[in-house]
């Protein structure tokens, strides 16, 4: 299993994981595609951290509710290209 971890990922969520998202208070945009920054991925889906009215908060999106995952990265050049 790819392991995400302290790196922002960008997801589309099944609308009842929307759902459930909505009803965590948090505010999703219009969007298909939703940012949020992985502190761990496991077995039981993402880790999330996001920011409310009243601190910071952890929370578990299950794999379950998660269609598509787009990750970045930078790639390094480690030696002179020909």
């Amino acid at each position: 299993m790819l392991q995400l971890k302290n790196q922002t990922v960008w997801v589309v969520l099944s609308p009842k994981g929307r759902h459930i998202l909505q009803r965590a208070q948090l505010t999703l945009p219009e969007s298909e595609m939703i940012e949020f920054y992985a502190e761990e991925s496991d077995e039981l889906g993402l880790w999330v951290s996001f920011a409310r009215e009243d601190g910071e908060r952890l929370l578990l999106v299950r794999w379950e509710h998660i269609q598509a995952v787009e990750i970045r990265w930078q790639t390094k050049a480690v030696g002179p290209v020909n």
